[in-house]
């Protein structure tokens, strides 16, 4: 038991386990494709498409430097960004999810699937405002950037030193 306090101690002050993960550590070389839900006839009435919603998704992903494949070039170990829009009359909600393959032990079984890691999102009203209800999915996408890019320092050009 002693050895095993002190080899975790080991590794926490070496840096090899995160304080706080958010579950959007990947390898190097990891590129992220976009998965967009189906829309209701609510939101193609103010102008939304599961394709815009997807080709805004993934312009702001490669803005913020996040390397994007299509999800035909992906392959079943590859992550995805979720994007779920929901538009009801006036009002909508929106999530942004990045999902991978997590790995779980139950009596020495192991076991594996695709969850989501993480999510952020919201609600409101968009007064027939489609900009309006893209913009806070955007915001809501550079949030997932920035943390992305924070929890994978080795995708970050800008930390790289010649």
């Amino acid at each position: 038991m002693r050895t095993a306090v002190l080899g975790l101690l080991t590794l926490l002050t070496a840096g090899v386990v995160a304080a706080r993960p958010l579950g959007l550590e990947v390898e190097s070389g990891t590129k992220v494709f976009v998965v967009t839900e189906d829309l209701s006839d609510y939101a193609k009435e103010i102008g939304l498409t599961k394709e815009l919603i997807t080709n805004k998704v993934e312009l702001q992903l490669r803005r913020n430097r996040i390397p994007v494949v299509t999800q035909k070039e992906s392959d079943a170990s590859s992550v995805y960004l979720y994007v779920n829009v929901n538009v009801m009359r006036r009002a909508f909600s929106y999530a942004v999810e990045f999902n991978r393959k997590v790995f779980y032990r139950v009596d020495g079984t192991l076991y594996s699937l695709k969850a989501t890691t993480y999510t952020r999102g919201g609600v409101g009203t968009h007064g027939g405002d489609r900009n309006y209800l893209l913009q806070n999915v955007i915001d809501k996408v550079d949030q997932f950037s920035n943390d992305y890019l924070r929890s994978n320092p080795n995708l970050n050009p800008s930390n790289k030193t010649d």
